[in-house]
């Protein structure tokens, strides 16, 4: 039964962050729920009286593509449950920073923190590979890589730390800027050649 509610909660936060423009690159933030509400949720499904909340705590305004996507990823766990399991968003960092919710996530004192990989990967070294710059050549190859063998790979570290990696949510590709346009130039020729 915890499966299957682990299960659901990871296809509608997937659904809801392609419905709100995220895909599942890497170079933005990741979900990780703690452990602890994950079996109560699952004895909810079992006792359909009981009724779930769970908190997500984003730095992410209320403007931002990230806090629609929660929010529309609390909207339909609201609906699929019929109401048993509600997220509660809250935005801006009014919980902490991205290293404090996910620390309270790990201490089981949150439920859903949203942070960057570069957080993460304070516990998780291995997330260090999602920051490179250059990696992937599109977002679909980036995708598979977190769908597949790297994806399984984090999610067994993370497991470690009492965490479950939820999903997934882009930031985009990278821009290079440069003051002068000579600089940005050697940098184009120095990209062409590796």
């Amino acid at each position: 039964m915890r499966k299957v509610i682990a299960l659901t909660l990871s296809v509608l936060m997937a659904a809801g962050l392609t419905a709100c423009g995220g895909g599942g690159s890497t170079s933005g933030n990741t979900a990780a729920a703690g452990a602890d509400k994950t079996e109560a949720a699952a004895a909810a499904q079992g006792n359909s009286g009981e009724r779930i909340n769970f908190t997500l705590a984003m730095v992410d305004n209320t403007s931002s593509n990230y806090y629609k996507g929660a929010m529309k990823i609390a909207e339909n766990v609201e609906k699929a449950t019929e109401g048993r399991i509600t997220i509660t968003v809250q935005a801006g960092g009014t919980l902490g920073g991205e290293g404090d919710t996910l620390d309270m996530a790990i201490q089981g004192d949150l439920d859903i923190a949203s942070c960057a990989n570069s957080v993460l990967a304070n516990y998780i070294p291995e997330m260090s590979i999602l920051d490179q710059a250059f990696l992937w050549d599109s977002a679909d190859q980036a995708n598979y890589a977190v769908q597949n063998e790297l994806g399984d790979l984090i999610q067994e570290k993370a497991n470690a730390q009492g965490l479950h990696v939820i999903g997934y949510m882009e930031s985009g590709f990278r821009d290079v800027f440069a003051k002068k346009l000579s600089s940005l130039w050697l940098i184009s020729r120095a990209l062409k050649s590796v």
